[in-house]
């Protein structure tokens, strides 16, 4: 009985081949999909694993406040390494104000400002694709109830299922990166105060 239902055209189906223009229609989304999820893994784990390698490197330059060495060693990891890249953002504040006779606070907040501004810019570099993989996971059963089939409906319902997982692994792998983005922005500011307390 529920297969003859299933058999049976729906009501909105408007045009003949209404059902394969849907079904080959989330076919192209899963593909534009896969491709994001590839892109995203590659970024943020990419990411993550060369600020592992980074953050070392550059935290014993900085306990002794050898900020040449430490703007160096930024400079060459700020193109893969998201922390490099909010040293860096820091780094250059300082070097930029040094010529201008403010005081090491002053500086170090600006140093933190312009950190700041820069783990934002990120955020919203690291959350890119993220809103599309969201609506996919939110309309694909709906997408494939206009099919007016039971394949298309299985389609849609079937590609939502990962895409919801997908979307909640790679917010949760960038509120990680996130993570980092601030502790390490805190402790160059921690740094900066030690040096001023000396």
């Amino acid at each position: 009985m529920i297969v003859f239902i299933f058999q049976e055209p729906a009501p909105w189906i408007v045009f003949q081949y209404q059902g394969p223009v849907v079904f080959y229609s989330l076919i192209g989304i899963l593909l534009i999909l896969i491709s994001i999820v590839i892109w995203k893994y590659m970024e943020l784990n990419g990411a993550r694993r060369t600020g592992a390698e980074y953050a070392p490197k550059v935290g014993l330059v900085l306990k002794e406040m050898n900020w040449e060495k430490a703007l160096n060693i930024t400079t060459a990891y700020s193109k893969k390494a998201h922390l490099a890249r909010i040293v860096l953002a820091g780094l250059k504040e300082r070097e930029r104000l040094q010529s201008k006779q403010l005081s090491e606070s002053t500086i170090a907040k600006h140093m933190n400002q312009a950190m700041e501004r820069e783990i934002i810019t990120l955020q919203i570099h690291y959350r890119a694709g993220l809103g599309f993989v969201d609506a996919i996971g939110s309309t694909a059963p709906f997408i494939g109830a206009l099919g007016g089939s039971a394949v298309t409906f299985a389609t849609g319902t079937l590609l939502a299922i990962p895409t919801i997982w997908f979307a909640t692994y790679f917010r949760n792998k960038t509120l990680v990166l996130e993570g980092d983005m601030k502790f390490v922005a805190s402790e160059l500011i921690s740094y900066v105060e030690e040096h001023i307390s000396e």
